[in-house]
């Protein structure tokens, strides 16, 4: 299983700007599912699709537990909203 850094943990991706309604300006939003916990972290304004990653910040106690991670992605204004796209099951060591 993947591991996440206990504390934070980095999302990328690659730069897909202008394919269908993907703009550079385009807001990422990670979310961190903690399933031990039945927690949940995330934010609506990490970075940009530009950026091409971003940092979420996990909980201290969560050292040792699963956490479901996830990435959607907004228009900066709201309008336009991405399907989120499941990362995977990771380790927070």
């Amino acid at each position: 299983m993947p591991q996440c850094p206990a504390g934070k943990t980095t999302i990328s991706w690659t730069g897909n700007s202008g394919q269908g309604d993907a703009q550079a300006t385009d807001v990422a939003m990670p979310l961190a599912f903690n399933t031990d916990k039945g927690e949940a972290v995330f934010s609506t304004s990490a970075a940009t699709r530009a950026d091409q990653s971003a940092e979420l910040t996990l909980s201290a106690n969560w050292n040792g537990d699963t956490v479901e991670l996830y990435i959607g992605f907004a228009s900066a204004d709201g309008i336009n909203v991405a399907n989120s796209i499941y990362l995977g099951s990771h380790s927070v060591v």
